[in-house]
């Protein structure tokens, strides 16, 4: 903070090489107040602003000062350095001996040090980044999906996978083609998940932990033996047999959602008056938790998934804020949860999560948050995107529409076709635990993949025409969106009933059907979709 006062006020005297600790400082300060007033352009917060300037001297609940707001800060955003060539020539060597340290690095451990070996890759030749591979990680990219693929196939072609560096991420490899995100998905043993799973800028987690907030605990965040024990815990729930006894439940809620569109003149929003609020209805009976609580369950869902598009902000001017508040009243809603199916056990999902034993104890608090909030946004979220955007699809394909009305059995050959299409879950980041090789580039212990499922799901050298969307594909059991091997989605079996049944009663009851404006897509990296579906319809 003082050597960034000196800065700020030009009082700062030049540095001599040997002058390490002196050196080091200014470089944290220089680090952080440009970092900072980069990272104001990702998450637009006023209190970013306050931290640039200097104005602020605490967070909003008075918990973490102005220094040490810095701190935050500076950490999360070294990585920047490897951009700033000018105080890299300036305050250090280049490394010129392989090594991926700088030789005469002023503070050696320090701040340089990092972002040089940052620069330096395998044997020490420099890495150059693509800036193609910015659409893994810019929210913006998924609300144009047909110039994310074009550009997804480029690579696909080019650099299959791909390093990508870019400003407050830390480092990765984008892995796009099938065979490559198989094999990482396969090999648990070397590609751990992490809490840092879901992808998201360095400054994002750090904020986290500066409020005090841990990071995730679900099932997507960990791994090994505690995954497998948390997972047991509502696996039979899941499984097949058991998931076929949610079908009348999912039958009568979807006749309840196609009244409801009769009722509505022939025009609706199916993403947001149909296919959301469907889904959340599903995800509440499994719960076993009232109607009244959708309003705030959908709240909740889109403030944590969908925090990067500014539609779903809503009180908030920044996503950290949003997915902040939304874990907070998670928290609040699901301890009382959770207090209410311990005193009064039933046969609903919250009983199970509620009075769930790992090792023989209950499982712990965080671990049971957690386990509700990915239930409930994963089983919300990803199954409404697949619907509204599979049915957008349809409406551009009329006659494979005609084809599932005139036969009802079609539909779910159709629902396999529109989860592999719009494939919502965009990506996962995992770590490597050894040195390894995928798809022939050399992956060092310690680095980061990006497993990316919708390249995946259009690679060439698995789907015919994968460009193509054909309800009669013979190839729509390659599909990747519900990932593979340790991590394979719990509630797959409940989101392919789910589309499937949904799909069949709207076409079954609606007579002609069409858009009736434009679609639009949720600009968010993670989780996202078509969030906007008008149409017009007739019906028998």
């Amino acid at each position: 903070h003082a050597a960034g006062e000196e800065m700020r006020e030009g009082r700062q005297a030049p540095l001599g090489i040997g002058d390490a600790d002196r050196a080091q400082q200014l470089d944290r300060a220089l680090a952080t107040r440009s970092a900072v007033e980069r990272n104001e352009s990702l998450f637009g917060s006023r209190w970013v602003q306050g931290l640039a300037s200097g104005e602020a001297d605490a967070d909003k609940d008075g918990r973490i000062t102005l220094l040490e707001s810095f701190t935050y800060a500076s950490r999360a955003v070294q990585r920047a350095y490897d951009d700033d060539k000018r105080l890299l020539t300036e305050h250090a060597q280049l490394d010129d001996d392989g090594d991926g340290r700088g030789s005469g690095t002023p503070g050696a451990d320090g701040v340089l040090d990092g972002a040089l070996a940052r620069r330096v890759g395998f044997g020490g030749r420099a890495i150059s980044t693509d800036p193609r591979g910015r659409i893994f990680i810019t929210p913006e990219a998924f609300a144009d999906m047909d110039a994310w693929h074009a550009t997804a196939a480029e690579i696909r072609r080019d650099e299959p996978v791909m390093r990508v560096e870019a400003e407050g991420w830390t480092p990765f490899w984008a892995i796009t083609k099938h065979a490559d995100v198989f094999e990482v998905s396969r090999r648990s043993d070397v590609f751990f998940n992490t809490e840092k799973s879901a992808p998201g800028p360095d400054l994002q987690y750090d904020m986290l932990q500066a409020f005090g907030i841990e990071l995730p605990r679900t099932l997507v965040h960990i791994h090994g033996d505690v995954h497998n024990k948390l997972r047991s815990v509502t696996n039979d729930w899941f499984k097949p047999a058991a998931v076929r006894h949610l079908q009348p439940t999912i039958e009568s809620i979807a006749d309840e959602f196609v009244d409801k569109m009769a009722a509505m003149d022939g025009r609706c929003d199916f993403a947001a008056d149909v296919a959301q609020p469907f889904t959340i209805r599903v995800i509440m009976s499994i719960f076993g938790v009232p109607q009244s609580d959708e309003p705030l369950m959908l709240s909740l869902t889109q403030g944590l998934f969908g925090a990067a598009d500014p539609e779903y902000l809503g009180d908030f001017s920044d996503p950290l804020a949003a997915i902040t508040s939304s874990i907070n009243r998670f928290e609040e809603y699901f301890d009382a949860l959770s207090d209410e199916r311990r005193e009064n056990p039933t046969d609903d999902l919250a009983t199970v999560i509620a009075n769930g034993m790992v090792d023989g104890a209950p499982m712990g608090e965080r671990e049971r948050l957690w386990y509700y909030i990915i239930v409930a946004t994963a089983g919300h979220d990803t199954t409404s995107f697949a619907l509204s955007g599979g049915l957008e699809r349809l409406l551009a394909h009329p006659d494979q529409l005609r084809a599932i009305q005139d036969d009802p059995t079609l539909a779910g050959a159709a629902a396999e076709e529109m989860i592999r299409w719009t494939t919502p879950v965009r990506s996962f980041m995992r770590w490597a635990q050894a040195d390894t090789e995928i798809g022939g580039v050399p992956i060092a212990a310690g680095d980061a993949v990006l497993t990316s499922y919708p390249s995946a799901n259009r690679d060439e050298d698995v789907f015919v025409d994968p460009m193509r969307f054909d309800i009669g594909r013979p190839d729509a059991d390659q599909l990747l969106s519900f990932g593979l091997g340790m991590h394979y989605c719990l509630g797959s079996q409940v989101a392919r009933r789910e589309v499937r049944t949904l799909l069949a009663k709207v076409l079954e009851r609606v007579d002609t059907i069409e858009l009736d404006g434009e679609p639009a897509w949720s600009g968010a990296h993670f989780v996202s979709g078509v969030k906007h579906l008008p149409i017009r319809y007739t019906l028998r």
